[in-house]
């Protein structure tokens, strides 16, 4: 399928234009604002050739693609052409709804900067390598301009941030990027001779901080001043808007964020550093094996964000940074589990995925595409993934880490993580955290098991690969069999729980007590049934026991319609079942080997 045809059909399935608030990408992700996520046909995305995956985080809908995201935003862009925000019906926000807003906040003002992030930081990398084998004299020209085209992105950060939180907040960026960029002028920064000096502004006492590098009074004044923006573009005579509303702006913003958010971002910056040296104080190891096994998690989440700001905060106040040492380990584990299931990739299309999870991940220091096509798709992943994770955090903890410079976790940034101050020991740590999640890879997903079950339904079962489905017949979704049902009964096919039932009742999924998750699809294409012809006899999380009924379905309604029963039977996430064993003479028992 082309891309063209992939962004068709990603918006239908989020509900058309009229649903889309706003569209931006990050490295992997296409990232939809959305006015309504209950409409979304997520089944029917996860199944466009190319997908890794969806994730939905309050309005925000992820569709995660991986390196061609870039190929498939300007298509984005042609399709929907300009939208603009509109309110939807107001309703009572709850405590979730607002930490989701500033999720999305966080998010939406760091995801623009990724690619300027990553260049700088691979630069950062490199020249610390090249210095540390003396293949460039540190005091040269030559070191000095890739020094500074390393450190343009984070130096000029909260210029950088304000333009970009306020394009997400629909407010003049440019204003915004003004009054971060006046703290940073030579005429204000010149009054600081050192942090915390006092001077007056109209007899108002100012503490004078450098604002290089920092993000959160660049992200507390451009929130604040998207207010008085929409107040005075709404109030003010369009005659005179152009000229007073930037000035207006201006001369509030910029003295209140020396007076007010300076101070504030301090002391924030000072406390949380303080908790988590208190934290680091009591166990470094067992900090940096808390970091190390949950922070790819987070990425998932967009938690991580506010991470980020509390580590670049720390840069900034410190000139480096304990805990993104730490969270730089943990994303070592991603790289192993990638170049482990090369390994263990049973075919070609396996191994190809798994070498361009390889790439990105160790040169390019990204982790949506392992984590989408492994981890969240197959829970053995996360064995290999919590080892390597853990053992990089302990080791970071037993040796003392420091970050020098905010960098994505690639083979050409080693040098930027000092450990025992050392660069070859933080090599040392990463080619252990490498081997270690290889091997677990190896040992905990590589290896064979057998699952018994029962068949969900009487029939004809015959191979995935006959499925008139290419999602099916391909095993995008996981490895399996198909049946030609016999009669119109579907069964538990083991003690287990019900994990996803959909409201067009055409396919149901269920997990049993050791994780193994299974969807059982009635027909190709049933879900343009809508419901009818379908019975349903459990809900959502119920327990269920081998045998129990589970639903009915209408055969003589759908063949009606010309529409193909052969029912998948998916085991989700597991596309390595080596071999299918049916009782062939009751067709009633089914042994995998996995």
């Amino acid at each position: 399928m082309s891309i063209q045809k992939n962004v068709k059909s990603i918006l239908e399935n989020i509900g058309g234009k009229s649903n889309i608030n706003q569209v931006s990408h990050c490295a992997t992700r296409l990232r939809f604002q959305l006015k309504d996520t209950q409409i979304i046909q997520k089944e029917n995305i996860e199944k466009i050739d190319g997908i890794l995956g969806i994730n939905i985080v309050g309005n925000e809908c992820q569709i995660i693609i991986g390196g061609d995201v870039t190929k498939y935003y300007p298509i984005v862009q042609s399709e929907i052409g300009e939208v603009k925000m509109t309110s939807t019906i107001k309703k009572k926000r709850s405590i979730k709804d607002f930490g989701y807003s500033f999720l999305d906040f966080i998010s939406g003002t760091m995801t623009p900067l990724i690619p300027a992030l990553i260049g700088c930081s691979m630069i950062k990398g490199l020249l610390i390598l090249l210095t540390q084998f003396s293949l460039i004299n540190a005091e040269s020209s030559t070191y000095a301009i890739l020094n500074a085209a390393s450190n343009a992105v984070f130096y000029f950060l909260p210029i950088l941030v304000a333009f970009s939180a306020a394009k997400k907040l629909e407010v003049n960026p440019f204003i915004a990027a003004c009054i971060s960029a006046a703290l940073m002028e030579p005429s204000f920064s010149g009054l600081m001779k050192n942090t915390g000096d006092i001077v007056n502004f109209f007899g108002i006492p100012v503490m004078m901080f450098s604002y290089a590098s920092s993000l959160i009074p660049a992200l507390l004044s451009t929130w604040l001043y998207s207010f008085l923006w929409k107040f005075l573009e709404k109030k003010m005579p369009s005659s005179i808007a152009g000229v007073f509303n930037p000035a207006i702006c201006l001369a509030i913003f910029v003295p209140l964020t020396a007076i007010l958010f300076g101070p504030i971002a301090y002391y924030i910056g000072n406390f949380v550093g303080d908790l988590f040296n208190s934290i680091n104080g009591i166990s470094p190891i067992i900090a940096g094996i808390f970091i190390g096994v949950t922070m790819n998690y987070l990425v998932i989440s967009g938690v991580h964000w506010v991470i980020t700001a509390i580590c670049l905060n720390e840069f900034a106040l410190n000139g480096y940074s304990t805990l993104f040492g730490y969270w730089w380990c943990a994303c070592i584990s991603y790289i192993a589990i990638a170049l482990g299931a090369i390994l263990i990739a049973k075919n070609k299309k396996e191994r190809s995925l798994a070498i361009s999870c390889s790439v990105v991940a160790l040169f390019g220091g990204v982790s949506e595409p392992t984590l989408y096509s492994y981890v969240l798709r197959n829970k053995k992943f996360a064995i290999p993934m919590a080892i390597s994770g853990a053992l990089g955090g302990a080791l970071a903890g037993l040796l003392g880490t420091k970050a020098t410079a905010f960098s994505m976790a690639t083979v050409f940034t080693v040098s930027c993580v000092e450990m025992n101050g050392s660069f070859i020991t933080s090599c040392i740590v990463f080619l252990a955290q490498i081997i270690v999640g290889v091997l677990c890879t190896k040992i905990f997903v590589g290896k064979s098991s057998s699952i018994s079950f029962l068949s969900p339904l009487s029939g004809k079962i015959i191979p995935l690969s006959k499925v008139n489905d290419s999602v099916f017949a391909e095993k995008t979704l996981g490895n399996g069999f198909a049946i030609i049902p016999s009669n119109n009964k579907v069964y538990a096919p083991f003690d287990g729980e019900v994990v996803s039932l959909y409201p067009t009742k055409h396919a149901i999924g269920l997990k049993d007590k050791y994780n193994h998750e299974i969807l059982i699809h009635i027909g190709i294409d049933t879900v343009n049934l809508k419901g009818e012809g379908f019975k349903l006899y459990v809900a959502q999380d119920e327990k269920v026991q081998a045998g129990q009924l589970l639903l009915e379905f209408d055969a003589q309604i759908i063949q009606d319609k010309n529409i193909d029963l052969t029912t998948p039977i998916i085991f989700i996430g597991n596309q390595d079942i080596e071999e299918i064993k049916l009782d062939n003479a009751t067709a009633k028992e089914v042994l995998l080997k996995i």
